[in-house]
């Protein structure tokens, strides 16, 4: 598995943005304040993150306790693969969540011990709802094999049960449809993998892939669209790849909004490759118009933005990514479960 770091919720630290602003024109004069804000804004506070964490804190420990028990080990001695039992991933694990967002994906590998004696998938899976449920009130058990639990916090954490593989990666009980490369009953994910390809692509273009990610995320709140978190990821991953301006600065982040959703009318219907497996995640198209509108917004703002015309452009922007654009609040994550746990 992964260093310890990476099993816990992903401070990204302070707000890197792209390389120095370094181009110098007559025009555009608002778009570095106006995105640099913009990011800004929508990043976790350190208060949620803080809450996050601990809500998974609790959830791991009564986990822990509960099986302690049933393994008649000493309560006070945690034994040493405590430290491997959980890992924290999603747009939390990478550090690419947006405020408000109060839902947290943890995978939970129990130990050898556990899972020779209840054994795995459902049933382990049940033995880890019966656990929570004798501790928290808000248990819910969803036929994809996570497992919701609010412990008494803001938050909701999202527990999927997982046998580890050799490699770093993990198996998952196939408990929903299956999908091209499973592996008969089981499917294989590899969380470090998607996180490396992130990186590499924020590496590679100065924070812009996540800085993408945040905004896109609040593009999707504002209008509610069906398109999950994870898509958009590896959408961005790809788009940054290509684009000619990736090296360059907060400046061009009008552009790489209108160039995004210019790029993203055409990828309606297609299988997007999950990194580090043989999985592919399906794109439907329910989400296009919305991209055609967001695209023909973004042009209009980003010649407003030329024009140093301050104030129509930013009327643009709110209409595709809503009130966090210019300083006003962020709006809070839907109620839908489904739309919050794509947070």
């Amino acid at each position: 598995m992964a260093d310890g770091a990476a099993r816990a919720v992903r401070d990204p630290g302070p707000l890197v943005g792209s390389p120095p602003v370094t181009d110098s024109a007559a025009e555009w004069h608002h778009v570095v304040e106006r995105f640099l804000g913009f990011v800004s804004g929508l990043r976790s506070t350190s208060d949620e993150l803080w809450d996050a964490q601990e809500s998974v804190a609790l959830v791991i420990a009564n986990l822990r306790a509960h099986f302690r028990r049933a393994d008649f080990l000493p309560i006070l001695e945690p034994p040493a693969e405590d430290a491997e039992d959980h890992m924290v991933v999603g747009s939390y694990g990478k550090g690419t969540a947006i405020r408000h967002g109060r839902v947290v994906d943890v995978l939970y590998t129990a130990s050898p011990g556990t899972r020779a004696w209840i054994g795995g998938g459902r049933a382990l899976t049940r033995e880890l709802a019966s656990a929570l449920a004798d501790q928290f009130s808000g248990v819910d058990w969803a036929d994809e094999g996570w497992i919701s639990v609010t412990p008494g916090t803001p938050f909701t954490v999202r527990l999927l049960p997982t046998s580890p593989c050799r490699d770093g990666g993990f198996l998952i009980e196939n408990q929903a449809k299956a999908t091209p490369g499973d592996l008969g009953a089981w499917r294989y994910i590899n969380p470090e993998v998607e996180a490396a390809r992130l990186a590499k692509a924020d590496e590679l273009s100065g924070n812009k892939a996540t800085h993408l990610i945040l905004m896109l995320k609040a593009w999707r709140r504002t209008h509610t669209l069906p398109i999950g978190a994870f898509a958009l990821e590896l959408l961005v991953t790809e788009f940054i790849s290509v684009w000619n301006y990736y090296r360059r600065s907060l400046l061009f982040y009008d552009w790489m909004m209108r160039d995004f959703f210019f790029w993203l009318r055409y990828q309606g219907e297609r299988q997007l490759a999950i990194p580090g497996t043989l999985h592919f995640l399906y794109l439907d198209s329910s989400w296009q118009t919305a991209a055609e509108r967001a695209y023909r917004g973004a042009e209009r703002a980003s010649r407003l933005e030329r024009d140093n015309r301050e104030g129509e452009a930013l009327a643009e922007w709110r209409r595709i990514f809503g009130p966090a654009v210019g300083g006003a609040p962020a709006l809070a994550a839907p109620a839908s479960s489904a739309m919050a746990a794509a947070s």
